[in-house]
């Protein structure tokens, strides 16, 4: 007995793992991705964000369409920081859990499928298009997952002056109508109308940011963050106890940069150009209105703060859309209310701030 007691005590005694703030950087939706985690030992956040990017990963490639877009690599070379200005180790993303691609229930599948009846999806991308069909009914068809073939319509005529055909813009538009698709939950199946196309780019990045968090607080952190581009979510009390400081992005012509949002248990989202104004002109509108397949004009960004980040995006893109007009009404059906700020123009001046609820997340 006095070997195991004295192994016990030994075991008492050890000192607990110290607990230091962990960065993990990387890429996925040809977008920056960024993990932080504040409250677990290293070895322990360590595991937790290297499994979070992987099904960061995974969500990037379900949600992909493959036969336009190639598959990212299996696995990829990610950068952990230690603290500020820590010093910075190589790890590798990737793996199993990385490369699971729902084994041909993903995206491309579903639309390859279109017209054939109910298809077994991946449970998380059926999941989504649950979630994304919603938005469409809620937007009253402003925006959804079914905008694929408005998308392409528009990608062919990118750059060219004439507009396309009257009834090519009519069947596209009919296409993107939400009762195009059936979303059987329980059954874990899809079905998606002949003719018509998904595409979740307004969706996938916000999902895969709440699989991420998902999966770090599964892993025991209570304290952190998960970011793809412009859409991130935070938990937990932050650095400081006073939330997560996140800064905005400034569009061009903005003279004063805009105030920094406090995310506590919460994401943001800004919808907006990728880049600034294109030669002289204006900047490219960058989503569409699926009522019309008109591009969506007089909105420079939109910003929105809600609890989960698939929530985040779809409402900064739908609010791009829809503008501060007809985007309110849609807002006040929401609970528990979201927060969102416009800036408006036509992108060659300073823009005009208009929000909603918005200064709820302007204070720590």
């Amino acid at each position: 007995m006095l070997p195991l007691l004295l192994a016990s005590i030994l075991l008492a005694a050890a000192p607990p793992a110290p607990v230091q703030p962990l960065t993990l950087s990387a890429t996925a939706f040809g977008e920056p991705v960024s993990i932080e985690v504040h409250d677990l030992p290293a070895d322990a956040a360590e595991s937790a964000m290297r499994a979070a990017l992987a099904e960061i990963e995974a969500i990037d490639r379900l949600t992909g369409l493959a036969e336009e877009t190639p598959p990212a690599a299996a696995a990829g070379a990610a950068t952990m920081e230690a603290g500020a200005g820590g010093p910075a180790v190589e790890v590798t993303a990737g793996g199993p859990a990385a490369a699971a691609d729902g084994n041909g229930r993903g995206l491309a599948a579903l639309n390859a499928a279109a017209g054939a009846g109910a298809r077994t999806a991946d449970r998380r991308l059926v999941d989504l298009l649950a979630r994304t069909n919603e938005f469409c009914v809620w937007s009253r068809g402003a925006y959804g997952p079914l905008g694929g073939r408005l998308r392409s319509l528009s990608d062919r005529r990118e750059g060219a002056a004439a507009s396309p055909a009257k009834d090519d813009l009519a069947r596209a538009v009919a296409s993107a109508d939400c009762a195009r698709l059936r979303v059987d939950v329980a059954a874990g199946t899809v079905e998606l109308a002949a003719e018509s196309r998904l595409d979740l780019a307004g969706f996938a990045i916000g999902f895969a940011v709440d699989r991420a968090v998902g999966v770090l607080r599964e892993r025991g952190a209570g304290n952190g963050r998960a970011a793809v581009g412009r859409v991130q979510r935070a938990f937990g009390p932050g650095p400081g106890g006073a939330g997560w400081r996140a800064e905005l992005p400034d569009p061009p012509g903005l003279v004063h940069p805009l105030t920094p949002v406090w995310l506590k248990d919460s994401a943001l989202a800004v919808a907006g150009p990728a880049a600034g104004p294109t030669g002289a002109g204006e900047p490219p509108a960058p989503y569409l209105d699926q009522r019309t397949g008109q591009p969506a004009v007089g909105v420079v960004a939109a910003a929105a703060v809600t609890e989960l980040a698939v929530d985040a995006q779809a409402l900064a893109v739908t609010m791009f859309i829809t503008g501060s007009r007809e985007g309110p009404l849609r807002l006040a059906t929401l609970r528990p209310t979201p927060a969102v700020l416009w800036l408006l123009g036509g992108g060659s001046g300073p823009p005009i701030l208009t929000d909603y609820h918005w200064s709820q997340v302007t204070l720590p």
